[in-house]
Parts: C-alpha cells; sequence; structure tokens
C-alpha cells in the first residue's frame, strides 16, 4: 500500500502535534505541578481546565467522571483534528467546518461561564 506525499505530511503533522502537546504537558507538570499555563500564571481556570483529566478517565472507561471533569471532553480531540485538517478543506465543506468550528468555539465558552457561574469543583481543582 502507498501513502501520498500529502497524507505523509498530515501524518508527520498529527504525530509532531501529539508529540508537541505531550511534550507541553510533561514540562508544565514538572515546572507547575499541572498543565494549565493559564491557570497556574492568572489562578484562574481556562475553558478547557479538566481535559486532560476527562480524557484520562475516558481511557480508563470512566465516563462519568471523564464527564464532570469536562462535559465536552468528547468533542476536544475531533475539534483538534477538525483544526489541523482545515486547511486541506475547500468549497462547501470549508463553509460547513467553519461554521461547526465556531459553533464549538461558542459552546466551549458557554460551559466555562456555567461552570465559573455555579462554581463547579472540578473546574477549581
Amino acid at each position: 500500500m502507498k501513502i501520498s506525499p500529502k497524507a505523509k505530511t498530515l501524518i508527520i503533522r498529527y504525530i509532531t502535534i501529539a508529540g508537541v502537546i505531550t511534550l507541553y504537558i510533561v514540562v508544565m507538570n514538572l515546572i507547575f505541578g499541572g498543565s494549565c499555563l493559564i491557570k497556574n500564571l492568572l489562578h484562574i481556570p481556562c475553558p478547557f481546565c479538566g481535559m486532560t483529566r476527562a480524557h484520562i478517565s475516558a481511557l480508563s472507561l470512566d465516563f462519568v467522571t471523564a464527564f464532570r471533569y469536562h462535559p465536552l471532553f468528547f468533542l476536544g480531540i475531533p475539534f483538534i483534528i477538525v483544526m489541523v485538517a482545515e486547511e486541506n478543506f475547500t468549497g462547501k465543506l470549508k463553509k460547513i467546518t467553519n461554521i461547526a468550528v465556531t459553533g464549538t468555539g461558542v459552546l466551549f465558552l458557554v460551559v466555562y461561564i456555567i461552570r465559573l457561574i455555579l462554581g463547579d469543583p472540578f473546574l477549581f481543582n
């Protein structure tokens, strides 16, 4: 099976992004004891706080805890993949993707505001 140069480029890009994210999490944990730069520097949670813990719980098949850590954890990885692959989309697919990405971003902000108002204990741990 032969892989096209475009597919090789995408694979390398995804592996690089995964490596950078992993390195970032490891370094932030070693320096600050946590992986969220915003929370460590500003002492307030960010809209994505809890995503790492949620994905770790989901990998352990503990979806209830994953949902408690961040109710939108299931959108995190598809969101990143679409953001990376978006530049290869054209026409109608690109417009639909832009709307979906914008909608997902707004949804993350709305959930973040609701969690702040409710004083979500998983957000502040």
